[in-house]
């Protein structure tokens, strides 16, 4: 008898979008509503514990979501809190758009966001390991 082997979908998107705002996150996340026709809500923040200054603390960034019926999943994080930035490989990005959809493309994304009134850019960034520990934290808010 031939064997089957079954494996899980990989949960966590190849690319998310990183975007340079100066708005307040609720505006952004507004925008993203309006552009795309999506409701994200704000969540729980995601507390993370990070070493600055030689020193471990526990910072919270805000996050904002949407899921539908069709498994299509949005989440815009922060990258930035008073006094950390979550990743700061990423310094220059205010807050991270975890796209997973069925019905949309990371690059339609991009396309209807950038330029609009509260976005300086959107870029694509590519997950590492680093951000598959975040996405999955992401998730499980």
């Amino acid at each position: 008898m031939k064997k089957i082997k079954l494996t899980q979908e990989n949960s966590v998107p190849e690319f998310i979008i990183g975007i340079s705002s100066q708005h307040y996150d609720f505006q952004v996340a507004w925008l993203i509503n309006n552009v795309l026709g999506r409701s994200l809500s704000k969540s729980k923040s995601i507390s993370i514990r990070l070493k600055k200054d030689n020193n471990i603390s526990t910072y919270s960034f805000s996050l904002f979501s949407y899921s539908d019926l069709d498994n299509n999943f949005f989440y815009l994080l922060s990258n930035k809190e008073e006094l950390a930035i979550l990743y700061p490989k990423y310094k220059n990005i205010d807050y991270f758009l975890i796209v997973k959809s069925n019905e949309i493309s990371i690059d339609d994304v991009i396309k209807n966001i950038k330029g609009k009134d509260f976005i300086i850019g959107s870029f694509i960034i590519p997950v590492n390991n680093v951000f598959k520990k975040i996405i999955t934290r992401v998730f499980e808010n």
